[in-house]
C-alpha cells in the first residue's frame, strides 16, 4: 500500500470513524500523507462533502 500510495502520488487517506485509524496514519507518515477524518453519515451531510472537497484542494508546499 505505501508503494502504491507513492507511485500515484497519494496526498490524502480518508478515515472513517468507526474504523481504526493506526493503519492510515502509518501509511501517512511513510509516504508523507494527510489523513483526514470524514463521516459520510453526518447529519450535517453538505457540511461533511465540504470539508471533503477542501481535503482535495491541494497543499502549497513552501
Amino acid at each position: 500500500m505505501i508503494d502504491l500510495c507513492k507511485e500515484e502520488n497519494v496526498q490524502v487517506i480518508f478515515v472513517q470513524p468507526e474504523f481504526d485509524k493506526r493503519n492510515a496514519e502509518t501509511i501517512a507518515q511513510q509516504t508523507g500523507t494527510r489523513v483526514v477524518p470524514i463521516n459520510p453519515l453526518n447529519y450535517d451531510w453538505e457540511t461533511e462533502m465540504l470539508n471533503v472537497a477542501n481535503a482535495l484542494m491541494p497543499v502549497e508546499k513552501p
